[in-house]
């Protein structure tokens, strides 16, 4: 493969993982989202990040960075919610396991953390053993990067800024 593919492939990979950061966190983002517009417009205390710090230009310069990045913020959070709109009742479910998974911090494997919840959930929602509504592997991971390649197509599309 040419150096050129490489350094590709490697943008690709970072991308994805951007995409998989703001899937992932896609609420606590909003949430910082929302706190962060509050603070700008009526000039409140703020996070502790979004705070400007001592001799970095005037208000006005401050506040004009501030919302570019609040910009792109709202372009990335449409772009997931864009995203979700498209998803079955099934992926939905997944992807707020796979969430869930995320957020647990002894969670070593989300895979097996999202099978036996979705299993149980489709039992209960449809009827039916939870053998029957158990995804193998190969489908958990499957859904995952079709949700992350969409997002990325999505966050494309918008403009979004990717690290």
């Amino acid at each position: 493969m040419a150096e050129k593919d490489e350094d590709i492939c490697a943008e690709l990979a970072r991308d994805k993982e951007t995409v998989k950061l703001w899937v992932l966190n896609y609420a606590s983002r909003k949430k910082e989202y929302y706190e962060n517009i509050k603070y700008i417009r009526d000039q409140l205390p703020g996070p502790a990040g979004l705070k400007r710090p001592a001799g970095s230009g005037s208000q006005t310069e401050w506040k004009v960075v501030r919302t570019e990045d609040l910009d792109e913020a709202e372009k990335w959070l449409l772009a997931v919610e864009a995203m979700q709109s498209t998803l079955s009742e099934k992926k939905l479910l997944f992807l707020s396991l796979r969430r869930e998974a995320h957020r647990k911090t002894n969670v070593i494997n989300w895979a097996n953390y999202v099978r036996y919840r979705y299993a149980r959930a489709m039992a209960a929602r449809y009827g039916g053993t939870e053998e029957r509504f158990c995804p193998s592997d190969t489908t958990l991971y499957t859904w995952w990067d079709e949700i992350l390649d969409l997002t990325r197509l999505i966050a494309y599309k918008r403009g979004c800024k990717f690290f």
